[in-house]
């Protein structure tokens, strides 16, 4: 996520309102014990739409004083599907390296 708790910025390919959309997901882990109290949360993620949306629901809802410290996010990607998209011909043949 970044120094601190700033968010990274979109590399331009995100949806706005998917990324709001899925911030809801954000405020109702906040309010799970069993999450507020992890050190790390796995997201499967292509594009980091729902990475980035949970991100920002999580800090909304620690500002509101939801709960104390914010757990870490990792992003989880199966590197297989990644080059099985890329052998299919899916990701344009000038955009690969953008995408590795």
């Amino acid at each position: 996520m970044g120094v601190g708790n700033e968010l990274p910025r979109s590399a331009g390919r995100s949806e706005p309102c998917g990324v709001e959309g899925y911030k809801t997901l954000g405020y109702e882990l906040a309010e799970e014990a069993a999450v507020t109290s992890a050190d790390v949360i796995l997201v499967s993620t292509a594009s980091g739409d729902l990475l980035f949306g949970i991100a920002k629901g999580l800090i909304e809802a620690k500002q509101a004083g939801v709960f104390a410290r914010l757990p870490r996010l990792v992003a989880v990607e199966p590197f297989v599907r990644v080059t099985r998209v890329l052998a299919a011909g899916i990701i344009a043949e000038s955009s690969k390296e953008a995408h590795l």
